[in-house]
């Protein structure tokens, strides 16, 4: 084989590797959206502040001082609305596990909308066994990045796939 050929193959094996492995920016959206539900799972062995610190960490990369959150019927406004509600949510439940699943993101210019499922568990990610929840975001994007505008989380669905042992 010729090194020009060769060159022409390598060529097109980059090309093909770049177009399999590039996300689209609603790929992007979706993948840190996912990561960040991820990062809010708590243990029972944190302690109460570390506990929220994972909330104030998301909060503080993804909400804004007018960032509306709504769960089930309660409504809250502001990062500090919302880092009180997760204070209640680390009272109620000493260990959480948080998963958004078949997130599907549009965006549209600056801005974006996402809707997906949020699967909360006590004991694993990927419990049969869990709390599932609609989510529906609201999103724009800002000169820091994507922040968002509102947030809301239905009511659990409690549908389980057989009764827990």
């Amino acid at each position: 084989m010729t090194r020009k050929r060769l060159l022409w193959l390598l060529g097109f094996g980059l090309l093909f590797a770049a177009i399999l492995f590039w996300k689209s920016p609603e790929g992007r959206l979706a993948s840190e959206l996912s990561a960040s539900a991820n990062r809010l799972s708590y243990t029972s062995a944190e302690s109460p502040e570390s506990k929220v610190g994972h909330f104030r960490a998301v909060a503080d990369a993804w909400a804004l001082p007018t960032t509306q959150l709504t769960v089930g019927g309660a409504s809250y406004t502001g990062k500090d609305a919302m880092l009180e509600a997760a204070q209640r949510l680390t009272d109620a439940r000493p260990q959480l596990y948080f998963e958004l699943e078949r997130a599907e993101v549009t965006v549209d210019g600056t801005r974006a909308t996402a809707v997906g499922q949020l699967n909360l568990s006590e004991s694993q990610i990927g419990d049969l066994h869990r709390d599932q929840r609609r989510v529906d975001l609201e999103l724009e994007r800002g000169e820091s990045g994507w922040r968002v505008k509102r947030l809301r989380i239905g009511e659990a669905d409690h549908t389980q796939p057989w009764e827990r042992p």
